[in-house]
């Protein structure tokens, strides 16, 4: 989540860089808020959990790099974060 520090405009847009109603530039927050994560393999498991940005950022690196080298029928975990 990215936040202007004046105004107090809010996205989760990773394109925004500056605030379009005042033209700062948007701060990511560090406050925590719900990510959506999944586990599926023969069956799927959704949960919501709360953590902060920086939390989900390392979740979401780890995540990848489990993935990435995964052969065969292993199951998948996802995050729901875009940096």
């Amino acid at each position: 989540m990215k936040e202007c520090s004046s105004c107090g405009f809010e996205t989760e847009d990773k394109r925004f860089n500056y605030c379009p109603m005042c033209n700062l530039l948007l701060d990511t927050t560090k406050n925590k808020r719900t990510y959506t994560m999944g586990l599926s393999a023969e069956e799927s498991h959704t949960a919501e959990i709360e953590m902060t940005y920086e939390e989900a950022k390392i979740v979401s690196r780890v995540l990848k790099e489990l993935s990435k080298d995964c052969d065969g029928w292993c199951g998948n975990c996802w995050i729901d974060f875009e940096e």
